[in-house]
């Protein structure tokens, strides 16, 4: 009698194992409780805690898998960097190109085509030869003829504001021998004294200022050009207006001056030239890129010109891209 309650004992201890542990493992080919399991509960309140555990745990694999994701996308985003920064080792030759462009750029500079086109006299050289009044004298436009006020000059643009002028700076055209920069100045000033109404010869004197690199007294010379010069002729002096504001930095007046040559002589290749490497300069592709198609359209000799700096263009637009690109990326590494 004294061993049934020690039975009774023993079985409602493996009861109350039974009903304690619901998680059950194979070990040593014999099925075996495991306490240690987060399913394991002991108490009512663990149901509560166990079922925050699995929400937990859940959260915790969903971070880890954004992570893993994150990772990945820092990793690729990296990679493509590398990848990028080579490229725009290669590609920002374009700065270099630039430069070069700039400095040699001829278009932008007296050339002889350019004084071709003002169509001077063949004695004019004779008589100058043979003048001595000329001697030591500058070709100082406003000396022989007064600007006037009003659109025809352009004096509503910025660039020709007092405090501008005065701080006014324009480097020499180095593509110009002495030779030349001499005879252009005799030629202006005894045409001027002989002419001092005639455009031609306050665009020669545009020219010989834009050669000494005075942006004063070529701004003037070529304005009153421009207010002189028939219809028929007003591109010219324009161009060497535009071509000397672009000079100076100033973009904008520049850009419009160079359009208004391009529109009163549309059919001349080198207005296009001109017009299209400022744009170029300016970082315009798009209308550059129309003005050269336009010029090689009206003149196919230019393409030699025009090729070099549209080789500038595709290699620039080709690097911002990728520059913008890879921006984009480490701004996503970033964030």
């Amino acid at each position: 009698m004294r061993s049934c309650p020690l039975a009774f004992a023993v079985l409602l201890g493996i009861f109350h194992l039974i009903q304690a542990c619901n998680h059950w493992v194979l070990r040593e080919e014999q099925i075996v409780p495991k306490l240690d399991s987060p399913f394991h509960m002991r108490e009512p309140q663990n149901l509560a805690a166990f079922l925050e555990q699995i929400r937990y745990s859940e959260y915790v694999e969903r971070s880890y898998l954004d992570l893993l994701r994150k990772r990945e996308q820092i990793v690729e985003h990296l990679r493509f960097s590398m990848r990028f920064g080579e490229d725009l080792a290669e590609q920002a030759k374009c700065a270099m190109d630039y430069y070069m462009l700039e400095k040699r750029m001829s278009y932008l500079k007296i050339t002889p085509e350019q004084l071709k086109r003002i169509n001077l006299p063949d004695q004019m050289q004779l008589h100058i030869q043979k003048s001595a009044s000329s001697m030591g004298m500058e070709p100082v436009c406003s000396d022989y003829h007064r600007l006037s006020v009003g659109p025809a000059t352009y004096d509503h643009l910025e660039s020709f504001r007092p405090e501008v002028l005065a701080a006014a700076f324009l480097e020499r055209d180095t593509n110009v021998g002495m030779a030349t920069v001499e005879l252009t100045r005799r030629y202006a000033v005894e045409g001027l004294q002989h002419h001092p109404a005639s455009w031609k010869f306050h665009t020669l004197s545009s020219y010989y200022w834009r050669m000494r690199g005075n942006a004063r007294e070529a701004l003037p010379c070529a304005r009153l050009a421009a207010l002189l010069a028939p219809p028929i002729f007003k591109d010219i002096p324009l161009l060497s207006l535009g071509t000397i504001l672009f000079r100076m930095g100033r973009l904008a007046d520049a850009d419009l001056i160079l359009t208004a040559a391009v529109e009163h002589a549309p059919n001349v290749a080198e207005n296009h030239v001109v017009l299209a490497s400022a744009l170029a300069m300016k970082h315009d592709f798009n209308r550059s890129l129309q003005h050269f198609d336009e010029a090689e359209r009206l003149d196919p000799s230019t393409l030699p010109r025009t090729q070099q700096v549209r080789n500038f263009i595709s290699c620039l637009e080709n690097l911002t891209k990728k520059t913008s690109k890879m921006y984009s990326y480490v701004k996503i590494t970033r964030d």
